[in-house]
């Protein structure tokens, strides 16, 4: 089973501060609280886990606008990627949201959003080339298609995540033990 969970509550655990960590600029404590408080102060800031069979194995966090979606953070964790996962979360939000997403990135992740079909324009912040990224709003005669495909994830809303999901924390010192209830409690 597959599910797009909103896991704002599970951002202190150290599986979700890595992917975070991933895909941030500058990933020291300072910054890290600042944009996990960020989230956790912004009710129009989501903060989604993707999970697959009860795993967590990616995060993305993005903020919807009138006309758009901004992907804000998107990670999978490393023994996970090139399987498709960021490109499945890319997909559930344009489905989902049926509107344009747009996104900033780096030289080194560039690549992802082109392969996800983002046209990609490349600029000067921080005195370094940055990308912004926009996939363009799915097509409106093809709802059907959108509806259906986007039935087979589960959006988790405001359910409890730790209770619903086995949540892995690989790196933790208690040996990668899931949090919340599994099948077996």
């Amino acid at each position: 089973m597959i599910a797009f969970a909103d896991i704002k509550e599970l951002m202190d655990m150290p599986i979700v501060r890595q992917m975070l960590a991933d895909c941030v600029f500058d990933s020291s404590p300072e910054v890290m609280a600042f944009e996990i408080g960020k989230y956790r102060a912004n009710d129009d800031m989501l903060f989604k886990g993707y999970f697959v069979d009860g795993e967590l194995v990616g995060i993305c966090g993005f903020e919807e606008h009138k006309n758009r979606v901004e992907i804000l953070h998107i990670s999978v964790l490393k023994t996970k990627q090139h399987k498709g996962i960021g490109r499945a979360m890319v997909s559930v939000l344009h489905k989902r949201y049926g509107k344009v997403i747009e996104t900033e990135t780096k030289d080194e992740t560039v690549e992802f959003y082109r392969k996800c079909g983002f046209e990609t324009t490349a600029m000067q912040k921080y005195n370094v080339r940055r990308w912004v990224c926009v996939l363009a709003a799915p097509d409106p005669l093809n709802k059907a298609n959108l509806k259906e495909n986007t039935n087979r994830i589960h959006f988790d809303g405001e359910s409890n995540v730790a209770d619903r999901y086995r949540v892995r924390d690989h790196k933790a010192s208690n040996g990668g033990q899931y949090f919340g209830k599994t099948d077996s409690n």
